[in-house]
């Protein structure tokens, strides 16, 4: 395990093809600054440990070992749940 440190890893707005009604716009990855995508899952989980550094797929790919991510418990229903209720982007 690498000592860096927790992030939380989100789609770049331009990748997203669904957009959830509730989702945060306002945040850009650490490492590159694209725009990125926050769901309300993403939103709580930074709301709980604002220091979790936001990063963007591609970045997390190339920066971080992915047999160290692990999804929080329930997320994976929560996330599920939030594609159903997205929409496609225009």
């Amino acid at each position: 395990m690498t000592n860096k440190p927790d992030a939380l890893v989100s789609m770049r707005l331009k990748d997203m093809t669904r957009r959830h009604p509730d989702q945060d716009d306002s945040h850009v990855c650490s490492q590159c600054g694209e725009a990125l995508g926050l769901y309300p899952t993403g939103q709580r989980a930074l709301a709980l440990n604002p220091r979790l550094v936001l990063v963007c797929v591609p970045c997390a790919a190339a920066d971080f070992d992915l047999n160290d991510v692990n999804v929080a418990a329930g997320s994976l229903h929560e996330i599920l749940r939030e594609i159903r209720e997205s929409r496609r982007v225009r």
